[in-house]
């Protein structure tokens, strides 16, 4: 087992230019989490930033050294391949695919597998940063999850697939993978994937506690989302129209 290694924590006093071999590289993890190599663009006292990188089929989990327990909330972006993110301590899991993100709060367990074709690349957004505290020196403080879970048991018996109908063709979820090319539902033997709201306070879906996740249905039917500690946000290709959604179908932010 390695020993627990901070990484480096680059800092600028003015915006500048990085190349990609100028980057800084640090490779996080020992034998039994698994070894991720992270480019850090910048670690201040203000953000930190990174790109982390997988090999296909491999993953990072964690281990006494190397706990992925921090004070801090995440988003992680997939720039390219496919990562199926967990939270062990719940056994809830989302597939992330090129071009979507996934969000999460402070003190969440996870891993993360590159489950596709092509090498993952994330991009890493952590808040806030290692400089004030919140990651390897106060994931130590927490209690080592022993008890790993890969399946969210929770949830037996509580969904259903006939109770929302499944998404119109001019849907925004008709056009994600499992639906049929003509907009009707998928073939029963298919996954139909549909964005459902959940709230656990307030009316903002962004607001804390709230989010917007996906959950799987078959027979053409979509299964109603519950509150989940890993928000899955699809972010749309940039098109000439120039408007991105995020984490709401409702909600749409236009670009200049």
């Amino acid at each position: 087992m390695n020993a627990y290694r901070p990484s480096p924590r680059p800092v600028f006093d003015r915006a500048t230019a990085l190349r990609r071999a100028e980057v800084t590289r640090h490779v996080w993890g020992d034998t039994e989490s698994g070894e991720v190599l992270d480019w850090i663009y910048v670690s201040s006292s203000l953000i930190h930033q990174i790109v982390f990188g997988l090999p296909v089929g491999s993953s990072f989990r964690h281990s006494d050294a190397f706990r992925t327990i921090f004070a801090a909330d995440e988003v992680l972006h997939v720039l390219s391949g496919e990562m199926m993110l967990s939270n062990p301590s719940t056994g809830e899991a989302q597939r992330v695919n090129a071009g979507e993100a996934a969000f999460f709060r402070r003190d969440t367990w996870h891993h993360a597998h590159a489950v596709g074709t092509d090498q993952l690349r994330v991009l890493e957004i952590f808040a806030p940063p290692p400089a004030a505290g919140a990651s390897g020196s106060y994931a130590r403080t927490k209690e080592l999850l022993t008890d790993v879970r890969l399946a969210d048991d929770a949830l037996l018996g509580r969904l259903t697939t006939n109770e929302l109908a499944a998404p119109g063709p001019n849907s925004w979820a008709s056009s994600m993978p499992g639906r049929a090319a003509t907009g009707r539902p998928a073939a029963a033997t298919r996954a139909v994937t549909c964005w459902t709201a959940f709230s656990g306070s307030g009316s903002d879906p962004m607001a804390a506690g709230n989010g917007w996740s996906y959950a799987p249905g078959t027979a053409g039917t979509c299964r109603k989302g519950l509150p989940t500690a890993i928000s899955h946000l699809r972010v749309p290709p940039v098109s000439s129209s120039a408007w991105h959604r995020a984490s709401s179908p409702t909600r749409a932010t236009q670009t200049t």
